[in-house]
């Protein structure tokens, strides 16, 4: 969903008409996944972890500065690491599996831990599969990657 423009013209004072043009955030789409924050001292870092390796995750700046980083990238974080300098204070926008978070920074060290809720009601499982040849399993792999619902889930352990 986009940004939604409003605008509306209202009295000031009872004589003086001002128009007003608002833009409107589209809301943040979460789909069960939670943030946890914390702020500290230090360099001003966006740290993370958003549980999964090899995930794209897209950081927008306040001032719409775009960069790309790889979950996993930044081990010393979790299994799905990254790590991104934050310049600018303000709300950074953190993107993944078409995930949206909005993430206030205010010149500080800053960690986000992510992580999927899960419903009680549906035990949690691993697909595990035969051994199968290597080619066979990376080209898997590139259609798991090509499904919104499955990006980021599976990687190739080599027995």
């Amino acid at each position: 969903m986009a940004d939604s423009p409003i605008s509306q013209t209202v009295a000031n004072n009872g004589q003086e008409r001002v128009t007003l043009a608002l833009q409107l955030p589209a809301p943040a789409v979460t789909d069960g996944w939670q943030v946890d924050l914390s702020q500290g001292t230090g360099l001003p870092l966006l740290v993370g972890d958003i549980g999964v390796a090899n995930g794209v995750i897209t950081i927008t700046s306040p001032s719409g500065r775009r960069q790309q980083v790889t979950s996993g990238s930044k081990s010393e974080w979790g299994i799905g690491g990254f790590e991104v300098y934050t310049n600018e204070l303000g709300n950074y926008t953190i993107e993944f599996f078409g995930q949206r978070f909005t993430i206030p920074v205010q010149g500080q060290f800053t960690k986000a831990i992510f992580r999927k809720e899960t419903s009680s009601a549906e035990p949690q499982v691993r697909l595990v599969s035969m051994l199968i040849p290597r080619s066979r399993a990376e080209a898997l792999q590139v259609e798991l990657e090509a499904d919104t619902m499955t990006r980021g889930l599976f990687t190739v352990q080599v027995v």
